[in-house]
């Protein structure tokens, strides 16, 4: 089985356990650095997860495989 974290966390305070508002940063870092011991290798991210692309950034995700989710493009471009 193929996991792939989700990043919404990280930029917007959202999900049933989620409290005190969206994770910092470090807390994200020790998400990150988790999946990587974990051998996770995917994550998943998408511009409606608010600032979780800058969380991501700052707490680095090279050796990961990002995969995001786009909104429609128009069709008259």
């Amino acid at each position: 089985m193929k996991l792939a974290p989700g990043s919404v966390q990280f930029g917007l305070p959202y999900g049933i356990a989620i409290r005190d508002g969206q994770e910092g940063i470090d807390e994200a870092k020790i998400i990150i650095e988790n999946a990587r011991l974990a051998s996770i290798d995917t994550l998943s991210t998408t511009i409606a997860y608010g600032e979780s692309d800058s969380c991501l950034g700052e707490v680095g995700v090279a050796g990961f495989k990002v995969v995001t989710k786009l909104p429609t493009i128009p069709d008259n471009i």
